[in-house]
């Protein structure tokens, strides 16, 4: 949307109502002051109050006599809406009368019974009346009086003669001083039912400039404003959307929703409301921000489909906008070009995991055409060649059983895809179909002797910048690591697997010249940069330029190949992760960054290499990464720089230039001698060795490429640490196992990670704990089958939440009503509710005392955050929820699921800054009980043992569902610590008189109060 121009906002005539909305067609047209009262009557809010003396004003044979007898009303907003509406008029005539004071026809009785008063002049003059009234309001009178009079005098455009004679100062600046009065009262924490009328009441422009600039903290202002306004608020909103904060805009989102759905709105649910706010919805579908889209599309999609107003088509555009894949399957054909958009990546349908979402919608795509199978194959062979190897291989799986139904090209690419060519190596534009046929042929005949084997490969992080830049990461061994995890994960795989680590001495001295030149010509360059611009990028590659300088010229180096062989990809990248985190330490780089992947049958020659190097006591490096193909490593390290096109190499400061190379002003950098001298370099040019005067060609990139696979001893010890079995003592060895702990062994050795932020989920597979942040993810998900640990799990989260302040509150939803009910016994702030049916009013509750209060304090002390709160001495600290099974509530009321979860999405949206946490567990995670929206709002997941299928659903990995049934306890973590096996601790509970309160950690809280 565009930006609207000051009298745009003025002009709330601007916003239609649907044309034939319900407000505007219940007018009876003003002749007389009494029918605005007739009128007003039938408003339903503050909206359509103020859409009716705007209306009356507007009007060609505005009725003025009306209008005046508005001004003799004491009560504010008659008056206020009397004195606007001489603003609001636009019969130009009339507007060019009241301006230039000239006789106005009409205004009261007919010209004949004005010519019988005693003084018809004087009668005739009320322009002049209007002015005085208009002036005297602006000069006394309430904010809101003084204001509407101010803006109504700029608007009739009076002549700036009337300031000084009428009025002490210009209508400009009255109106400016009260706005600034009325915004500084927002910050001073004034906020009463008045300075909310106030708002409401004010002329739109000035409206505007404060939902430009009010903090995210003063939400429910702007929901009490928009709410009173209605309808017309939403629109006015939407019109000017693109001058607003996003959170302004999703409240007017989130206002129209209720109007379509909530029953307490029930006198908004007409046909012509309806048509007005779908008119203002749809336009959203197409916003560039998916969280507006999903808001604007959440009304049409449940409850649009009974609406007239709308067809098919949005309907199925908000159903993939909220990706319900049923609702698309029931508007069949309607759907599919939505469909193919988002498989083609121009409808973004999620910002985590887009890519989950495209394969889903080629599934889609394939039911709604299950009956018509020659029209499925038809649009899905398009799909044969995307881009992304997943949606590659669904279509492959999708076809493969009407294959004979595709056309010649369409058959040929499946047949090859099914037998895993690559399809930059299976082109069809190239290749005749003889040629494929033979391709497939061998294919088959390769495949019937060999399974199919993936190998993945560790290598060094690398950065390949579109501009020239590349820079190898070094490996930063840990060297705490004794493979426990690594052993861990390979004892429970059910597959063969080989881990192979190999290292080489480097001995070519050719090499060992190129790289070197090329590091003091980049080292050079990368000086001569940041001397002249600050750039992050930059400062870091020559940072770690240097370090191989200073780390490799005078080394001896290894050459490294750290590979691993399985018959399954995702096992090769579990194995190879878990390494990778146990043998480095962590850094800007994840797990994944280190990671290559290649299988048997798609890159053979790679493959084959890689073994072969075995026999042939060599290293190979045929698996490389993407970014060396092409051209890329022919640039030279001085080849021009060109202006930055985006903030790929930093924070976006730098724009760099610099002349054209001439070879006639740059020294070529000479070797240093074979004793291995460090190649120092200053600013402005490479310093050349005394010892040598041989001049080297200028470096290219790929004379950089070896230091990718090279190593210093140091780098790569991580990788051979060994964990012995048994008590044998070995020196310098750790002597640790795996198993587990319980809550006091931690308690005792790291209650100082218990923080008013932190706690301690747990031990590592190497007995270091886990730690996760209330302030950095404020909701979390725990799944497990029963038995798993979670309730013990859930146990030991409490004590430390109350461990760190016992006067904190937890809410708990516990519909087996016995796991809690000692909390009961222990004098904490605690309450339960034992059955989903009261569940609703448990939800109200927290809604109110927690949420509701948190707010009115934010404000009333002009704060944003709980921090802050707690920082101006309020005595307030973080709130739990635990719904501890929520297949319960899926099982009572979807209903009550949908009131949870719009609670889960509106605290997930505050939940740092209030202080308000949940945590949403289950034995039973189908997509019926943990849904989309509640695995986006919670960002933490701790997944104890479930099936592969459940683990997937909410890890997007089966991992999970390998955890063995004895290993109560141990889940799988995906959060603020990032991804990992953590053990749970067993918490020892209070058992009425055979375990006492004295005799646990439970103590600990008495202790403390």
């Amino acid at each position: 949307m565009s930006s609207l121009s000051s009298e745009v906002m003025d002009n709330l005539s601007e916003i239609q109502l649907g044309g034939q909305g319900a407000s505007v067609s219940k007018f009876t047209p003003v002749q007389f002051g009494k029918d605005f009262f007739d009128n007003l009557a039938q408003c339903r809010d503050d909206g359509e109050k103020i859409q009716l003396f705007l209306e009356t004003a507007q009007r060609q044979n505005v009725p003025l006599r009306a209008i005046e007898e508005l001004l003799n009303y004491q009560d504010e907003f008659i008056l206020a809406m009397g004195l606007q509406s001489f603003g609001y008029i636009t019969n130009p005539q009339i507007k060019a009368q009241l301006a230039t004071l000239d006789y106005i026809q009409g205004l009261d009785e007919p010209l004949e019974e004005i010519s019988l008063l005693a003084d018809p002049e004087d009668y005739k003059r009320h322009s002049v009346r209007i002015l005085e009234k208009l002036c005297q309001e602006a000069k006394s009178g309430s904010d809101l009086i003084r204001l509407s009079a101010a803006w109504a005098i700029q608007q009739i455009g009076y002549s700036a003669m009337i300031t000084g004679r009428f009025l002490p100062k210009s209508a400009e600046d009255i109106q400016s001083q009260i706005i600034s009065e009325s915004l500084n009262r927002l910050n001073n924490r004034s906020i009463s039912k008045e300075y909310i009328d106030f708002w409401v009441y004010t002329p739109k422009r000035h409206l505007l400039r404060l939902l430009q600039t009010i903090p995210s903290s003063y939400l429910d202002v702007v929901e009490r404003i928009l709410a009173r306004l209605g309808v017309v608020g939403v629109e006015f909103i939407a019109r000017s959307a693109s001058t607003l904060q996003q959170f302004v805009v999703e409240v007017a989102l989130d206002l129209a929703n209720l109007l379509l759905r909530d029953r307490q709105y029930r006198k908004y649910q007409d046909a012509g409301t309806q048509r007005t706010l779908s008119d203002i919805l749809i336009p959203f579908l197409d916003n560039s921000d998916i969280d507006l889209r999903r808001l604007a599309a959440e009304p049409i999609n449940e409850v649009g489909s009974s609406w007239s107003c709308l067809n098919d088509t949005i309907k199925a555009k908000a159903a993939i906008i909220l990706r319900d894949w049923n609702k698309l399957e029931e508007l069949g054909e309607l759907s599919v070009p939505f469909l193919i958009e988002a498989i083609k990546g121009s409808l973004l349908l999620d910002t985590q995991n887009n890519l989950r979402e495209q394969v889903e919608a080629v599934r889609c795509i394939s039911r709604i055409y299950f009956y018509n199978v020659e029209q499925q194959v038809t649009i899905l062979s398009e799909f044969l060649q995307d881009y992304q190897e997943e949606i590659r291989d669904v279509t492959v799986s999708l076809l493969k059983p009407h294959q004979k139904l595709l056309d010649m090209k369409s058959n040929h690419i499946l047949t090859g895809l099914y037998f895993g060519f690559q399809l930059e190596d299976f082109d069809v534009k190239t290749m005749t179909i003889r040629e494929i046929d033979r391709k497939i042929a061998d294919e088959r005949l390769y495949q019937e002797d060999f399974d199919k084997i993936f190998q993945g490969e560790v290598i060094k992080p690398e950065i390949f910048n579109l501009q020239g830049y590349y820079l190898p990461y070094f490996f930063e061994a840990n060297k705490d690591n004794n493979m426990l995890a690594v052993c861990d994960v390979l004892h429970r795989l059910k597959e063969k697997f080989l881990l192979e680590i190999t290292i080489q001495v480097c001995q070519s001295s050719e090499d060992r010249e190129t790289w070197v030149n090329a590091l003091s010509q980049m080292v050079a360059q990368l000086q001569l940069l940041t001397s002249k611009s600050k750039d992050a990028f930059l400062d870091t590659a020559l940072k770690t330029y240097k370090q191989y300088q200073e780390l490799y010229v005078n080394r001896n180096l290894f050459k490294y190949n750290i590979k691993a062989l399985a018959e399954t990809r995702s096992n090769i990248r579990t194995v190879l992760m878990t390494l990778v985190q146990s043998a480095t330490k962590s850094n800007s780089s994840g797990e994944q960054d280190y990671i290559e992947i290649v299988s048997r049958d798609k890159d053979e020659q790679k493959f084959l290499e890689t073994l072969s190097a075995t026999e042939n006591i060599d290293i190979s490096t045929a698996v490389e990464r993407k970014g060396w193909e092409g051209d890329f490593g022919e640039k030279y390290i001085r080849q021009p720089i060109k202006p930055k096109l985006s903030n790929e190499l930093g924070d976006g400061s730098t724009n760099l230039y610099s002349n054209s190379f001439n070879s006639a002003n740059f020294s070529h950098p000479t070797l240093p001698s074979s004793g291995g001298a460090i190649i120092r370099t200053g600013a402005s040019a490479i310093t050349q060795s005394s010892n040598n005067s041989r001049r080297l060609p200028l470096a290219q990139i790929k004379d950089l490429k070896p230091l990718h696979r090279l190593a210093t001893l140091e780098e790569i010890s991580g990788f051979f640490r060994l964990v012995i079995p048994g008590n044998t003592p070995v020196p310098g060895m750790a002597t640790t196992r795996l198993r587990n702990s319980t809550a006091e062994e931690i308690f005792n050795n790291y209650k100082h990670l218990m923080t008013k932020d932190e706690y301690i989920v747990g031990l590592d597979d190497e007995n270091n704990p886990v730690t996760s942040s209330w302030s950095e993810i404020p909701h979390r998900l725990v799944a497990g089958v029963s038995g798993a640990g979670k309730s013990n799990f859930l146990k030991w989260i409490i004590f430390q939440f109350l461990y760190v302040n016992p006067k904190r509150r937890i809410y708990i939803a516990d519909f087996g009503g016995v796991d809690f009910q000692w909390l009961n016994h222990m004098g904490v702030n605690v309450e339960i509710e034992t059955t989903p049916e009261n569940c609703p009013n448990l939800v109200e509750k927290i809604h109110q005392q927690e949420y509701e209060r948190r707010l009115q304090l934010m404000q009333e002390y002009g704060v944003e955050n709980l921090k802050e709160l707690q920082e101006e001495g309020v005595e307030i600290d973080r709130t739990l929820w635990i719904i501890d099974e929520a297949a319960d509530i899926a099982d009572v009321s979807s209903k009550l699921r949908d009131t949870i979860e719009k609670r889960l999405k509106e605290y997930a949206r505050k939940g740092r800054k209030f202080g308000i946490h949940i945590i949403y567990c289950t034995q039973r995670p189908t997509t019926e009980v943990i849904t989309k929206q509640v695995t986006d709002q919670c960002e933490e997941k701790v997944v104890f043992r479930v099936s592969p299928d459940a683990s997937y659903r909410i890890l997007e990995d089966a991992i999970a569902g390998d955890i063995p049934k004895d290993a109560k306890g141990r889940a799988y973590l995906s959060g603020y610590s990032g991804a990992k096996f953590v053990n749970t601790p067993l918490i020892k509970m209070p058992i009425g008189s055979k375990v006492k309160i004295s005799e646990t950690l439970w103590a600990n809280l008495h202790t403390k109060k």
